[in-house]
């Protein structure tokens, strides 16, 4: 990981904020929090750094840290091999993304530290708001990925194949005649834990309300090419499943 050196500015250019007890590690790094709502209540701030430390512990080791001569910053989270770190809004409107916190400033005793800025911590309001009302979804959300990610989804068979994947007007006989490459072609990726960010109604899928939630994948055996993506996951039978509702087999 890259870290260059913050070049002399005036306090002008400093935004200084109050020190909080917090300790964000991103790679090799470590930054105090500060939230640019200083009213957060401490159970949300909890929260909200658990689900950011979360995503840079998938992530910190594909970040570069910058100097930046912005107002608002010092410095700046840049992840050089994927569009991101983000979750999407929406499965539809592949555009619209929420960026997890990656401004650095100096807090008020000069501690480099990751802002979270106003906009975002309402996200997360709504989000602890979801996980409280969605503890079910949320735990196997998790219980999913750590599947996906173990040896063990390499035995599944084609006749189970259709607990873990959905695809729209593809017949059972599909699932049974495509069910080895599925399995092949996700046991290529590795996947992350996702962020509460990651939660999404939508029309799209097969009730007039769908859960979805977008975990992040990079390829296993990764190239100079290799960036991060989202895979969109659907809440389906009492389970959650990948799904690319548009896509055919």
């Amino acid at each position: 990981m890259k870290m260059k050196t913050i070049p002399a500015l005036s306090l002008t250019l400093i935004m200084a904020l109050n020190a909080s007890a917090y300790d964000m590690v991103v790679g090799t790094n470590h930054f105090d929090v500060v939230f640019e709502n200083a009213s957060t209540p401490s159970t949300l701030q909890d929260f909200i750094v658990a689900d950011v430390q979360r995503c840079y512990e998938a992530w910190g080791t594909n970040v570069e840290i910058r100097a930046s001569r912005a107002t608002t910053h010092v410095m700046r989270i840049y992840p050089p091999v994927f569009m991101g770190p983000y979750y999407l809004e929406d499965p539809s409107v592949q555009r619209r993304s929420i960026y997890v916190p990656k401004d650095i400033v100096t807090n008020s005793v000069g501690q480099l530290s990751l802002i979270v800025p106003s906009t975002l911590i309402q996200k997360y309001a709504d989000g602890l708001d979801f996980k409280t009302n969605h503890l079910v979804q949320v735990q196997a959300a998790d219980a999913f990925v750590d599947f996906l990610s173990s040896p063990e989804f390499a035995n599944v068979t084609s006749n189970q194949v259709s607990n873990y994947i959905l695809y729209k007007d593809l017949p059972p006989q599909g699932y049974l005649e495509n069910g080895d490459s599925f399995v092949k072609d996700l046991s290529d990726q590795m996947y992350f834990r996702p962020s509460i960010l990651g939660f999404t109604y939508s029309d799209r899928g097969p009730d007039a309300t769908n859960l979805w939630v977008f975990v992040p994948v990079i390829p296993r055996i990764r190239t100079a090419m290799s960036s991060f993506d989202v895979f969109p996951a659907i809440w389906h039978d009492g389970k959650w499943k990948f799904s690319f509702w548009d896509a055919t087999e």
